[in-house]
């Protein structure tokens, strides 16, 4: 009984210590067409849940369907910045893992620039070969740092807003053209934990119409079989 007791304790204990929390990157420097702020465009996940490495924070960043929809061959994250709590002098403490093949840290400072949203203190980044719609990473020896402690503003100017999170993805189509030709990648960034939706809202009135167009036919319907 000893025995379970203690088996039982070790695993709630170990429950309450993992824990995760998502973030979504909603806004976005294209700023044309259907490729406009409030949509879902990435999924931001950070967790302690690494039995083994109670000290790591895991962070897995993932691209949503409106991107998705719209990849082309080489299609993914190239960039990923973020912020930390720490103090500048302990950046150097800040020790990265588990990256994919081709990418690697760059720890500010100096800052690390994304386009419309500020300068963030870290980032991880490949050299284009290596993109990917799923990123995963760890930081490691961070005993005491919580969740929290990577969630925080960029900073300097940002006509996009400062925001927790922000993400260079390449390679996707949107069909629009800018001075530079054919618009195929952009910065994304936020860190809302609100669900945004994933694609263009359709307008209420839209749905209202739909909905009477429907009844009419019901009732036609009805009619014919009586």
């Amino acid at each position: 009984m000893l025995a379970v007791a203690g088996l039982l304790a070790a695993t709630v204990a170990g429950t309450v210590h993992a824990s995760s929390v998502t973030y979504y990157l909603n806004q976005t420097n294209i700023d044309q067409g259907t490729w406009i702020d409030g949509l879902g465009y990435l999924k931001v996940t950070i967790d302690n849940n690494d039995a083994l490495h109670p000290n790591n924070i895991n962070f897995t960043v993932a691209t949503l369907s409106k991107l998705n929809n719209a990849a082309s061959t080489n299609f993914g994250i190239q960039a990923f910045d973020f912020n930390t709590k720490l103090p500048n002098t302990d950046y150097s403490n800040v020790n990265f893992t588990n990256l994919p093949g081709g990418w690697s840290p760059a720890v500010a400072p100096p800052p690390n620039q994304a386009d419309g949203f500020g300068a963030f203190d870290l980032e991880v980044s490949n050299g284009g070969s290596n993109r990917l719609s799923t990123l995963k990473f760890s930081i490691t020896g961070v005993s005491g740092d919580t969740l929290s402690t990577y969630f925080d503003n960029s900073t300097g100017t940002a006509g996009q807003g400062n925001v927790p999170f922000a993400a260079h993805v390449a390679d996707f189509t949107t069909g629009l053209t800018n001075s530079s030709g054919a618009v195929t990648s952009g910065w994304f960034g936020g860190g809302t934990t609100v669900v945004p939706p994933s694609d263009v809202p359709v307008p209420a009135a839209v749905w209202l119409f739909g909905s009477g167009l429907m009844g009419l036919v019901g009732i036609a319907r009805r009619r014919r079989t009586s």
